[in-house]
């Protein structure tokens, strides 16, 4: 049977837990802000060169339509994983959040912090089972030690989102100085992106400057009219 903890190891072990909760709780919420970023960052990729190959290409529907799919899944993939990975987790059908795992986050940047909180949830697993009064012993002494711990301290939660956030910011910039560069090219090719269903006429590359223009005239007078073109220079002219 499970022997009962004297009234002070009782409120050490109490906090601890409290504690462990909520680390696992910063751990969670670390794991989706990552989901996040990774997904942001994938998008800000691949999304800066589908955009600049619409630019040059005028891609057909169908190619437009399947990358922009590509581009949603590549965002939703991450942030999904992390969600079912903190749902695993927080609802025991998974034990990398649970408190063992905990321990051992906290042992990877702090080894002695991580193995008595180790130490002291294998111990109270085995004094809950009723594997002893040394066991119950050695959880009532271990629960004071580790309570005086900041162990928490140990663990940084968002560090690895803070360094997908960096590589994120960085790949935004090559599309924040494209969309400063030549806003209307960049604008358009989002436009048809995000329009994979339409079709849209590649614009010729070149234009037409007539002059004189809209011109009212006497019948049976002479006008002058003159054509200038602009770009690429066409093999014939109708007008």
């Amino acid at each position: 049977m499970e022997l009962p903890l004297p009234s002070s190891a009782a409120a050490d072990l109490a906090r601890v837990r409290a504690r462990l909760g909520n680390l696992r709780t910063k751990l969670a919420g670390a794991t989706l802000v990552r989901g996040v970023v990774l997904g942001v960052l994938l998008v800000a990729t691949i999304g800066t060169v589908v955009l600049g190959a619409e630019a040059v290409l005028w891609m057909p529907p169908l190619v437009r339509l399947v990358l922009l799919a590509v581009i949603l899944a590549l965002f939703f993939a991450p942030l999904l994983h992390a969600g079912a990975f903190v749902w695993r987790a927080l609802t025991g059908r998974s034990s990398a959040l649970s408190d063992a795992a905990l321990a051992q986050h906290v042992g990877q940047q702090n080894a002695r912090d991580g193995e008595r909180l180790l130490t002291l949830v294998q111990l109270d697993d085995q004094a809950t089972s009723g594997s002893g009064v040394l066991a119950a012993s050695a959880r009532d002494r271990m629960s004071t030690l580790v309570n005086g711990t900041p162990f928490e301290n140990a663990v940084r939660p968002f560090e690895a989102a803070n360094h997908l956030a960096r590589w994120t910011l960085l790949a935004l910039v090559p599309l924040v100085i494209w969309s400063a560069l030549s806003p209307q090219t960049a604008r358009g090719a989002a436009e048809r992106l995000l329009s994979p269903a339409a079709a849209f006429a590649r614009p010729a590359p070149f234009t037409l400057d007539v002059s004189p223009g809209d011109i009212e005239v006497t019948a049976g007078d002479t006008v002058r009219v003159e054509v200038l073109a602009l770009g690429g220079r066409p093999f014939e002219i109708w007008l």
